[in-house]
C-alpha cells in the first residue's frame, strides 16, 4: 500500500471485514490497530 497520511487523518484496523460482519457482531469486533496522524495510538498485541 503506497501513499501518505495527512494530519488529521485516521485509519483504524478491524480483525474482519466490517461490511461482511453482521451488524449485531460489530460492537464486539476487536479493534487491532487505529493510527492518528501518522502514529499509532492502539496497537494489538497480536501485532
Amino acid at each position: 500500500m503506497d501513499g501518505t497520511v495527512d494530519n488529521g487523518t485516521a485509519w483504524t484496523v478491524l480483525a474482519d471485514d466490517p461490511l461482511t460482519t453482521a451488524a449485531t457482531d460489530l460492537p464486539e469486533l476487536p479493534v487491532l490497530l487505529t493510527v492518528l496522524d501518522g502514529r499509532p495510538t492502539r496497537r494489538d498485541a497480536s501485532l
